[in-house]
């Protein structure tokens, strides 16, 4: 046991000296993942926001009409029908009450010349319908409407509703993310789910943007280093006998000096304990080595200057 300043300062020594070759390993370590947190953020970021982006859209879409070659063929005879309506009923110019209905029927041809969606089909529809013009394709158009709509609506919600738990369940925020990663939860797994929902409900560019922003797979994902060596050896200074004794000499420094590295032990224990990252472990290894650095100053400058206190 350490009977005098001097040699508990050679405990100390001793302590440092070994703690030098454990502190240089965990902060390189804890650099490496401060690096990778960074690459991480922009991760989480992309991804929360892109899974935000998606919901919308699949929302937006989810009673969108899918505009393919059949509809597209569909719509051209339609319009086919209502250019025959309009030539046969222009033929017919002894009959001028048939002209508000030629009108009806070039608002709706109208309708289908343009960009096609339900909005635009439906119009076509009801104009017609007002004056109880059959349109035997236009029927057809409004059948496929309600059959697409139901089937992709069912389609649109279970999407959604995994999207609303991928986000509840991982990038509700960057912490619980970053948890997630740790512990080894299979988030890209779960990313990969919604990628393939999104691509067999026919939601392509959808699923070509979650793919990009699916999490990576690396085999290191930034592990924390082991702390539990240093707090073995770094041991508080009261409690492990290597408080100073006072100095009854007012020009020794040496109590006060062991005290400031006393508290700085602790500094450094509470940052390992609570897993601080690297920055803050930085600052609390810098303060621990300068409080050091003065203690072992004076101890090798001025201890025996001042008679050994």
């Amino acid at each position: 046991m350490a009977n005098t300043n001097l040699d508990k300062f050679l405990v100390i020594e001793q302590m440092m000296d070994e703690a030098q070759g454990l502190m240089e390993p965990y902060l390189s370590s804890l650099e490496q993942r401060y690096e990778y947190m960074n690459v991480l953020r922009k991760e989480y970021s992309n991804l929360s926001h892109t899974l935000g982006k998606i919901q919308q859209r699949v929302i937006k879409q989810g009673d969108k009409l899918e505009v393919d070659a059949d509809v597209k063929n569909v719509a051209q005879s339609a319009r086919d029908r209502i250019d025959e309506h309009i030539e046969a009923i222009e033929e017919d110019k002894a009959d001028g009450d048939n002209q508000p209905s030629v009108k009806q029927l070039k608002r709706a041809r109208k309708k289908l010349d343009g960009e096609l969606d339900e909005d635009s089909i439906g119009k076509a529809w009801r104009l017609l319908k007002v004056r109880k013009i059959e349109i035997e394709e236009l029927n057809v158009l409004m059948d496929l409407i309600d059959a697409m709509e139901d089937g992709k609506q069912d389609k649109a919600e279970s999407i959604v509703k995994k999207i609303e738990k991928l986000r509840s369940d991982y990038t509700s925020g960057f912490v619980r993310y970053r948890e997630a990663l740790e512990q080894g939860e299979d988030v890209q797994k779960e990313v990969d789910n919604v990628i393939g929902d999104l691509e067999n409900s026919g939601y392509i560019q959808e699923a070509e943007s979650l793919t990009d922003a699916r999490p990576s797979i690396a085999e290191e994902r930034g592990l924390r280093p082991d702390a539990q060596p240093l707090l073995d050896l770094l041991n508080p200074i009261k409690s492990a006998g290597l408080e100073y004794f006072q100095s009854r000499n007012r020009n020794s420094t040496s109590y006060d000096l062991n005290v400031a590295f006393a508290k700085e032990v602790a500094y450094t224990r509470r940052a390992l304990l609570e897993d601080r990252e690297y920055i803050g472990t930085r600052n609390a290894f810098n303060r621990l080595n300068t409080a050091f650095e003065e203690l072992s100053g004076y101890m090798y400058d001025r201890f025996y200057q001042l008679g050994g206190t």
